[in-house]
């Protein structure tokens, strides 16, 4: 009995022995867990200060606001292309420009001055000066504020026909500036001169053929701004700069020939009847290459007519065409004849009457296709909608217009009745 006792006080003992062991280990634990709390309350109260220190630096520091932001993302491996324009640079626009403002200089000269040379020279650079704000009128085809773009990069047609932007005044009424200057030196000066019927017809010229030329320049500006920015593009890379100032080289040396024999001429005389010769064939083929020129620019672009050599040979057209075949290439022999028998001195009645014959040809023929594609609405809407096709078109202009494909092997080009 005495040994059971001891051996079971012996184990209450080491159970006691075990409880405070127990204790203390459960004590320890949570000194352990309060401490680990406080921690990471602490390490909480750290990461919000320093939170805290960024945002009062992004909100103490000011941003420069002088300092344009790149829209193109350096890491993107996909930025998006750059928009093609749809204005020539403003060099190209005052090149035109400088080119285009001698004639009214001239024509204010004459009205000034009353010295033949200036009208002269006026009558000198007429063409020449035209083409060149030709080329100046149609180097800018901004969108048009009231026309809306769908997702496809269309444009629609603007809301009003009528109403004029500010950014279409600028080249509109400079092209009518060049106009009413010309046109009312050259009738104040016939006034001065006591020729009132030459007068008054200078001044209706105003109205019965500027006006209608001017509606026609908005219309196929109005067509041509509403194409898509790379028809757009291309048309004045195509049309404008190689085509436009290439049309303009055979005029410039015409008129520099001609300049020489002006300057050769007697001051006690009539310039006119000293240079008449030359003049007068001057002032007759340069028409020719402004038409020319004009069915560059407005007329092969948005022309939707297509012929095929075969047809051509068999002259399966439309009599329009034909027509105008027929009026261009007579006028083209006239010129040829004038050329040939270009030279220095008075001209003959014969050589006047051929230089007007000449002008009213082209000007008929031109008049004719610019009718039909307004009052049908035959022109394009897009450069490139003859794409893919492998129709041969002729065209009569010695250059190409816009080629409406950019793979060499497509035959298909437009024509009108070029």
């Amino acid at each position: 009995m005495t040994e059971e006792s001891i051996d079971i006080a012996a184990v209450l003992e080491r159970v006691v022995l075990l409880e405070d062991a127990q204790k203390a280990n459960a004590e320890k634990i949570r000194d352990l867990e309060t401490t680990g709390e406080n921690q990471l309350r602490e390490i909480g109260q750290l990461q919000r200060r320093i939170t805290s220190a960024f945002t009062a630096v992004t909100v103490t520091v000011p941003y420069p606001t002088n300092i344009q932001q790149s829209t193109v993302d350096v890491d993107d491996p996909n930025p998006e292309p750059e928009a093609p324009p749809t204005s020539l640079a403003l060099p190209w626009r005052i090149a035109f420009l400088f080119i285009g403002m001698w004639t009214p200089l001239f024509a204010i000269g004459h009205a000034t001055i009353g010295d033949d040379w200036y009208m002269a020279m006026c009558l000198l650079t007429m063409t020449t000066c035209q083409g060149a704000m030709l080329l100046f009128y149609f180097s800018g085809l901004d969108p048009l504020p009231s026309a809306s773009t769908d997702n496809e990069g269309t444009r629609s047609a603007p809301t009003s026909f009528c109403k004029l932007t500010r950014q279409e005044n600028r080249s509109l009424v400079i092209m009518l500036a060049w106009h009413l200057i010309c046109q009312l030196c050259l009738g104040f000066t016939q006034m001065r001169k006591g020729n009132w019927s030459f007068a008054c017809s200078s001044f209706s010229f105003l109205i019965w053929f500027d006006y209608p030329v001017f509606l026609f320049l908005k219309y196929f500006k109005g067509v041509l701004s509403r194409m898509s920015p790379s028809d757009i593009s291309s048309y004045l890379t195509n049309n404008i700069i190689t085509i436009g100032t290439s049309s303009l080289t055979p005029m410039i040396y015409l008129s520099m020939d001609t300049l020489k024999c002006i300057t050769n001429a007697e001051e006690n005389q009539s310039i006119h009847a000293q240079c008449s010769g030359m003049i007068d064939p001057q002032q007759s083929i340069c028409s020719f290459f402004l038409i020319i020129l004009i069915i560059k620019v407005i007329i092969a672009p948005l022309s939707t007519t297509a012929i095929d050599i075969n047809d051509l040979a068999r002259l399966n057209v439309p009599r329009r065409h034909i027509v105008e075949g027929v009026l261009f290439f007579l006028s083209f022999l006239i010129n040829l004849y004038m050329y040939a028998n270009m030279e220095e001195g008075p001209g003959s009645e014969a050589m006047s009457n051929a230089q007007l014959i000449s002008m009213t040809l082209v000007f008929v023929a031109l008049a004719i296709e610019l009718t039909h594609m307004i009052r049908k609405s035959a022109h394009k809407t897009s450069l490139q909608s003859s794409r893919g096709t492998n129709e041969s078109v002729i065209s009569l202009a010695s250059q190409p217009s816009i080629p409406l494909s950019p793979n060499p092997s497509d035959t298909g080009v437009s024509a009108g009745f070029i």
